[in-house]
């Protein structure tokens, strides 16, 4: 069994991780280029991890219909979100991607 002292040990590293980067940013904010390559790596991240520890333990139960229809209803709500987005602000949102791809 591991200890609680190893799990709160273990704890501190996103948490200063965290607090490094906020102090960082307030000093020196990223720009939007930096920004989108941090969200994406986030979002591969839990992606992956969703892959690699969920998908194993959902689909063993038969219930893969449901996996899929979720997968693509997640999907279908973030186009739908960035729908709403560029036509709320179309200016700002062809300036994040002009900025983003380069």
């Amino acid at each position: 069994m591991i200890a609680l002292s190893q799990i709160l040990l273990l704890t501190l590293i996103p948490v200063l991780a965290t607090i490094l980067g906020g102090v960082v940013a307030s000093f020196r904010p990223p720009s939007p280029r930096v920004r989108s390559f941090v969200q994406h790596l986030a979002a591969g991240v839990v992606f992956a991890a969703v892959a690699g520890e969920l998908l194993p333990e959902i689909t063993a139960g038969g219930q893969v219909l449901g996996v899929v229809i979720g997968f693509v209803l997640g999907v279908g709500v973030m186009l739908a979100v960035w729908a709403l987005v560029e036509r709320l602000a179309p200016e700002e949102a062809e300036a994040a991607t002009e900025e983003a791809d380069g």
